[in-house]
């Protein structure tokens, strides 16, 4: 691969590959220690699903429980208004004071309003569907990971509708946008830290990692993704994006040790032409998706190139059969 090797002695490199495989294995499994306990949290609260726990008490209170966890299995509008009515009744105080502590209702309430922050997004209300439905829900059922899915959702559609898609770069934190797709990224990871087969959430933190140009970030979130998800297609897709997060990782990396190693030479021994085909072979790998700040960092690279090429045909031309009597055009050699 063009990543692959390293620009110092083989002895050095050999032992910075040992020490770089080292850490991979311990984080992998930190990673899988992680999930799996995160799988145990999250079957203990899922293992009875909603409507199927209900006591003598739930059927004889107002409305009745049983009732709210049938209309909402319904998947309708009309059907998860009337069950949010029935969730309002039982929370009043006139009727039954037990629902103001009820876990079950909680529950019901909280896919109630699920439902209907994605009916407001569906709208494209999604400010509305956060503030009205997702704050609430979260608070009831801070467990489900996809409500935060569900808000991160929401975050990104409110500046890049219809699919939420950010371009391939946000603006920076100070800007409505580009905060609000920060705040969807930690949604994101709350999610998958409640639950590590949660792949929606995956699906749009990695694109956000990728448009700020942290790929870091983006190689870890994407290995986390293999170990956690047993989904086939998505463990392939979260291959595809590890590898090209680590390729171009490794790949600046060692082009800003080439540039750092030209410049330390003296001017008349430097060789940039090695490292600019480095870069072209690094483009060509990463292809048109080649997200904007990535590129910059790869442009910057070749400006520094261009100059010390410059610097090269300047001292050449200054040094040459007219020498001193040439030093106007050199300056112009070297500032075109």
């Amino acid at each position: 691969r063009a990543a692959s090797g390293g620009a110092g002695p083989g002895g050095a490199a050999g032992v910075g590959a040992d020490a770089e495989e080292e850490a991979e294995r311990r984080e992998l499994e930190e990673l899988l220690r992680r999930a799996e306990g995160a799988r145990r949290q999250h079957r203990a609260w899922a293992e009875v699903p909603p409507g199927l726990e209900l006591d003598r008490s739930d059927l004889a209170c107002p409305g009745g429980l049983r009732k709210v966890s049938e209309l909402l299995q319904q998947r309708s509008y009309s059907c998860m208004l009337e069950a949010l009515d029935i969730v309002e009744e039982l929370r009043d105080a006139q009727g039954w004071k037990e629902a103001l502590e009820s876990p079950l209702l909680d529950r019901l309430e909280a896919e109630g309003l699920r439902q209907r922050a994605e009916h407001k997004m569906g709208v494209g209300c999604c400010g509305e569907a956060i503030w009205s439905c997702l704050q609430r829900a979260l608070s009831l059922a801070p467990l489900r990971a996809d409500l935060y899915v569900l808000r991160a959702s929401c975050r990104l559609r409110s500046h890049w509708p219809p699919r939420g898609v950010p371009p391939r770069e946000i603006p920076p934190p100070s800007e409505a946008a580009g905060s609000d797709a920060r705040s969807a990224l930690h949604d994101c990871e709350e999610a998958i830290d409640r639950e590590p087969e949660c792949a929606e959430a995956f699906h749009l933190a990695l694109p956000l990692l990728f448009a700020w140009g942290e790929l870091g970030a983006a190689e870890r979130l994407a290995r986390r993704g293999m170990i956690g998800v047993s989904d086939p297609g998505w463990v392939a897709w979260f291959q595809v994006e590890h590898e090209y997060a680590k390729e171009l990782r490794l790949g600046l990396d060692r082009a800003q040790a080439m540039l750092t190693a030209e410049e330390s030479k003296p001017p008349e021994a430097r060789n940039p032409e090695a490292l600019d085909r480095f870069l072209r072979h690094l483009l060509e790998r990463a292809g048109r998706r080649l997200e904007l700040p990535i590129r910059k960092r790869i442009e910057g690279l070749q400006q520094s190139i261009a100059h010390m090429v410059r610097v090269r045909e300047a001292r050449a031309y200054i040094t040459g059969t007219k020498q001193d009597a040439q030093w106007e055009d050199a300056y112009t050699v070297l500032y075109r």
